[in-house]
């Protein structure tokens, strides 16, 4: 009895350790899910400062490439062959030939396509151009480099005295891997040496015409054989045909030797005739020098008419 009397006097005791030994697992736990969430939210935070600091690319030219302009006393071209060799080899596809290849490029800035800061040291972060997104974009796909190895090369040439754009375009095809510019394909260039590839933007002279609207019928037309003369045109053929055969008649009555048929009877006649030469089919028969010349204008009137009538 007296055993039993004290565990009773001491149940109270029992409880308390229990209750307080369910806080102390409790507050573990909460300390636990805690540390998790500090741990995911920590983590999320290195990997976006991890991710700027590899997107962030480099605006400045590299020192190390940059030099006056038509200097020739330095040369940073690179040997590409090995790179043509492992594509004919089979070891890269073409798309990847210049894999982790650092290409020292030279970029035509300030221009319309490629914008310096205000001072023209550093590419423009905000507005580099157009030029800097295709080299970027050519970068990504091919896995080369060029932010850390490129030089900017300038565009005013007058003040080298005697030069031209094709001098500087040369000049920088020597002395780099690529050059970056407004470059125009001519055959000048590539007698020199200069390799154009596919350019994005065609700068030949073209010809446009806005397309007429023609509506398509099935149902016939018999008219469809005067279609390539205006009605002007067709007039003066019928007003020549006439007064050549006329013109020919008044020659026969002049002189009834002009032909070897006489047709100084029947003006009708010579109409039709050079009605028949328009077709370019000859029935004259001149004798005379002044008939035959007058036959042969004809003849080549009728030669003209009919290859435009074809063409």
């Amino acid at each position: 009895m007296a055993s039993a009397f004290r565990d009773k006097n001491n149940a109270p005791a029992f409880r308390n350790r229990i209750h307080n030994q369910g806080s102390s697992s409790l507050s573990s736990a909460w300390k636990f899910i805690l540390f998790l969430i500090c741990w995911f939210v920590l983590n999320k935070v290195v990997k976006a400062v991890d991710a700027e600091l590899t997107n962030e690319v480099n605006n400045y030219p590299n020192p190390l490439y940059q030099t006056n302009m038509f200097n020739t006393s330095v040369n940073f071209r690179q040997n590409v062959c090995r790179f043509s060799n492992e594509h004919d080899n089979g070891n890269h596809t073409l798309a990847k030939a210049l894999k982790g290849f650092a290409i020292r490029a030279a970029l035509g800035c300030p221009g319309i396509y490629c914008q310096t800061t205000e001072d023209g040291q550093s590419l423009d972060p905000n507005l580099p151009g157009l030029y800097v997104v295709l080299l970027d974009e050519l970068a990504r796909r091919s896995e080369f480099t060029w932010r850390d190895s490129f030089a900017l090369m300038g565009r005013d040439t007058d003040e080298k005295g005697n030069k031209t754009f094709g001098d500087l375009l040369i000049w920088t095809t020597e002395t780099y891997d690529i050059s970056i510019d407004w470059w125009t394909k001519t055959t000048g260039r590539m007698r020199a040496g200069v390799d154009f590839p596919e350019g994005w933007y065609d700068g030949g002279i073209i010809m446009l015409q806005r397309k007429k609207e023609q509506e398509t019928s099935s149902t016939f037309n018999p008219f469809t054989w005067v279609e390539p003369f205006s009605p002007w045109v067709w007039f003066m053929i019928v007003a020549t045909i006439v007064s050549s055969g006329l013109v020919y008649w008044i020659l026969e009555k002049i002189d009834d030797r002009s032909d070897r048929r006489k047709l100084d009877r029947d003006p009708v006649e010579n109409i039709f005739l050079a009605g028949i030469a328009f077709t370019t089919h000859f029935e004259f028969h001149p004798k005379t020098k002044a008939a035959m010349l007058f036959t042969l204008s004809i003849s080549f009137w009728a030669l003209l008419t009919a290859s435009a009538y074809t063409a």
